[in-house]
């Protein structure tokens, strides 16, 4: 069972926070312009402190490919499709940093997010060859991660959704940035409030 579902209230299916004080009904989709593709490692879909499930809610046409579970082997061409142009957000020497001008020109393009620990997607990215045939993306120097459910290993480095948001800025799409900050501080306050630290 995940560690921090709590067993005694009912949570919600979709955005994972117990009943009462469920956040959907307050989120506002929008539309991000590109198809993006959440592959969620199984052990972290539960966990109240993952945002990859919040990003799916959150941006329009968006795909979870569940990742890790035996009965359910990754589809390398389900996640990235043969004659299409693919990007990876996933930092690192041959990454390119993204700007206004990375999609520019490109046909019909697609991103693949990379949603667990911070150890559990660099095995992701190790053992699955179809991921290192994408262009690999990083983020601009960025603010202090706001998310704090979980310590980063170093600066700029953020949570699923988080990582998102920033990235929709770098591409010039800035106008999304307003109702995905909200959504994001909301589940915060929502899971301190559970955990006796906020009121």
């Amino acid at each position: 069972m995940p560690d921090e579902k709590d067993q005694r209230s009912p949570t919600c299916t979709a955005c994972g926070l117990i009943l009462s004080d469920c956040i959907c009904p307050d989120l506002q989709p929008v539309d991000p312009g590109v198809e993006i593709r959440l592959l969620i490692h199984n052990t972290e879909f539960f966990r109240q402190s993952n945002t990859g499930r919040l990003a799916h809610l959150l941006l329009k046409g968006s795909q979870i490919v569940p990742y890790g579970a035996r009965e359910q082997p990754l589809d390398p061409e389900g996640l990235a499709p043969a004659g299409r142009s693919g990007f990876l957000l996933y930092p690192g020497p041959h990454a390119e940093v993204a700007s206004e001008e990375t999609l520019k020109n490109i046909q019909d393009p697609f991103l693949v997010v990379l949603d667990g620990s911070w150890s559990q997607t660099r095995n992701m990215y190790q053992r699955n060859p179809v991921l290192h045939g994408l262009r690999k993306l990083s983020l601009p120097p960025g603010p202090a991660a706001v998310w704090t459910q979980r310590r980063p290993p170093g600066p700029n480095q953020y949570c699923t959704l988080e990582a998102l948001i920033l990235l929709m800025d770098a591409l010039g799409k800035s106008e999304l940035s307003p109702a995905l900050w909200q959504a994001l501080k909301l589940a915060q306050a929502r899971l301190l409030r559970q955990r006796g630290l906020q009121h």
